[in-house]
């Protein structure tokens, strides 16, 4: 069976490195969620994963091959490229038989045996079945073959290119953010996929629901804590990742007990350190020229400053060792994030009802449905794929002096060009990290991208925040510190989303189209 492996990996894509020392392997039936900082490199790690990146130093093995879907026109041409080694496996097995019938030779058994050893692997037989019972599970069944990719929505491309990957099983799966495009029936039905998958899984998620549900271990590259508690105890670390055992919930059981512990012992060790210091100062004085020996016979003063001189050299040695016993375990500080995302008030003395919408209705996209917010409102639009949730969010912000935060990444035009092209700057205060503040749009990472849209509806000093999927694209801590200060924040708030730990624990009213 195949097994995915990183070996001490170094990666950069400027001078300074972005992955270093990174080694870890995932093996069969072995789920690995990768968590961590936007920008630490979660997507870089699985472009290595699937050779579209080199390592700088270090090796991968046991690569993903990635399907080549972008030439095909059509969905059947993209399932015709999924199903392309079912199919040639097929016509060759057809082949032997007809060539073993004239020629039983070594050769003819020998690949006749592989043949059908890789046809039973990929479960050939069934193949119009598997292909229909994917595309049923992720909400494609609708979909005729002769339709071009082109008039598909990005939703729609997305579960078509999921789809492509799981026809197609590869020998190791790479999953980026599987979940963006599910509604609760597709997110189970992968769920399902993967809990049956005898291969490696190595993934990239958000979705804290579905790696509670699927992963077997967390990936984490946010490892500060980890190193400290690693060095505290005298080791060397050496990798740019923590393996944490088990699924979400043990992975952040683990992650605040090994903060909270980071955190105890840089406070225990620096108030050691402070008292060590000021004691190494105090030694000093004992044995000072002009310090008086508290015997007042003169005879006996050399006597005394002689040994005082020794026992504050004896004191001082001492306290210069237990220095540097302490600092070579000495743990940095703990990193304080800085991102909070803080939204501004809103105007005051804006009550009544803030959003009227009445017998709202799209032919195709939208059943007529009604409703209102009160100002100061929370309100959560759920629903299938395909229901309306975006389109409902878009009706409302024609018809009312909203901010609307789109699921989708920016594209040029869709934010000031100045920033597109030279960065947020000081308005990403809060939302993006200042180091990214003269980054070009596009040059930053999927995660980053989200928090500059973020500023902006921020910036937009908004009454009526309207958001569309919001915890897609950034890690985990970002949604954390996002949620709660949605949750905080006093003015009128309507969000649309598939995520099931956000829908698990929303607090406001609730809205499900059909």
């Amino acid at each position: 069976m195949p097994v995915v492996n990183f070996s001490d990996v170094f990666f950069s894509y400027t001078t300074k490195p972005l992955l270093a020392h990174l080694s870890f392997s995932c093996g069969p039936a072995e789920r690995l969620g990768i968590v961590g900082p936007n920008g630490a490199g979660k997507t870089t790690i699985l472009r290595l994963a699937r050779g579209e990146l080199r390592p700088e130093r270090g090796s991968v093995t046991g690569l993903s091959q990635p399907l080549a879907t972008a030439s095909a026109r059509t969905v059947g041409g993209v399932l015709d490229t999924a199903t392309s080694e079912h199919l040639g496996l097929q016509q060759r097995f057809d082949a032997l038989n007809t060539e073993i019938a004239e020629d039983s030779s070594p050769r003819l058994a020998e690949e006749y045996d592989d043949i059908l050893s890789r046809m039973t692997a990929l479960d050939v037989w069934s193949l119009d079945a598997q292909v229909a019972t994917v595309l049923a599970g992720l909400g494609l069944a609708g979909v005729e073959r002769e339709t071009d990719v082109d008039t598909l929505s990005p939703g729609q491309r997305g579960r078509l290119e999921l789809a492509a990957l799981i026809i197609g099983r590869p020998a190791s799966l790479v999953l980026d953010e599987p979940t963006n495009h599910l509604d609760a029936q597709g997110v189970d039905f992968l769920a399902e996929t993967l809990l049956g998958w005898n291969g490696p899984v190595l993934m990239v998620s958000h979705d804290r629901a579905f790696l509670d549900r699927v992963a077997t271990g967390i990936l984490d590259l946010d490892t500060a804590a980890w190193e400290a508690l690693a060095v505290a105890d005298g080791q060397r670390w050496r990798n740019a990742v923590y393996r944490s055992r088990g699924n979400y919930s043990d992975y952040l059981a683990a992650k605040a007990d090994a903060r909270a512990t980071h955190a105890e012992l840089h406070e225990r060790q620096q108030a050691e350190k402070h008292r060590l210091t000021q004691h190494q100062r105090d030694s000093g004085v004992v044995g000072h020229a002009a310090f008086t020996p508290r015997s007042e016979i003169r005879a006996a003063k050399k006597f005394y400053a002689d040994r005082a001189q020794k026992v504050s050299t004896r004191r001082r040695s001492d306290d210069e060792k237990r220095l540097e016993r302490l600092e070579a375990v000495e743990v940095r500080k703990p990193r304080e994030d800085t991102t909070d995302f803080p939204l501004p008030p809103a105007s005051p003395g804006s009550g009544g009802v803030a959003i009227d919408v009445r017998d709202a209705h799209v032919p195709g996209r939208l059943r007529p449905v009604s409703v209102q917010v009160s100002a100061g409102e929370k309100l959560l639009i759920t629903g299938a794929n395909g229901s309306g949730k975006s389109t409902m969010l878009n009706r409302i912000a024609q018809r009312h002096a909203a901010t609307c935060l789109p699921q989708s990444l920016p594209r040029r035009g869709d934010v000031p060009e100045e920033i597109w092209e030279e960065g947020i700057g000081e308005v990403g205060q809060g939302f993006v990290h200042p180091k990214y503040w003269a980054t070009p749009v596009p040059e930053l990472s999927d995660g980053n991208q989200r928090r500059v849209q973020l500023a902006l509806a921020a910036a937009a000093h908004p009454d009526i925040l309207l958001v569309d999927e919001p915890t897609n694209y950034l890690d985990l801590d970002a949604i954390e510190a996002l949620e709660a200060s949605l949750a905080a924040w006093d003015g009128t708030l309507v969000v649309a989303t598939h995520d099931r730990w956000l829908i698990d624990n929303w607090a406001g009213r609730r809205l499900r189209l059909a």
